[in-house]
């Protein structure tokens, strides 16, 4: 008895992992959308682009953080995060910790323009 009980979990456990998932953002618009947020400074823009229910860009298209070691690493791994993630809501770079929760903040208006239309 215990056998078959395991046997059938293992294998709704297998074709549960061959499903196909919807896309996260299925319900927004294709498209690019721009977001602002605050970082350190007060003005950052973002470009979230969605195409077929996925984050496919986002790209950091103003900001005026200043000090390279305060701005870069969270310009270039937020937006990478987002996209691998498919959240605007990941983990901020230490150190950067403003303009990483910028950043993700202009990302979040960005897909909140999409959700709208």
């Amino acid at each position: 008895m215990k056998r078959t009980a395991f046997l059938l979990l293992a294998v709704m456990l297998i074709l549960s992992g061959c499903l196909k998932k919807e896309p996260p953002f299925m319900g927004c618009a294709d498209g690019a959308f721009i977001g602002e947020g605050s970082g350190y400074r007060k003005h950052l823009k973002v470009r979230l682009t969605l195409e077929g229910g996925y984050i496919t860009a986002v790209d950091v298209i103003e900001h005026y953080e200043k000090g390279a070691e305060h701005y870069e690493k969270p310009i270039e791994r937020i937006p990478a995060a987002i996209i691998r993630d498919q959240s605007v809501d990941v983990d901020a770079v230490s150190g950067a910790t403003l303009t990483s929760k910028g950043i993700m903040e202009a990302a979040r208006a960005a897909l909140e323009q999409a959700e709208q239309q």
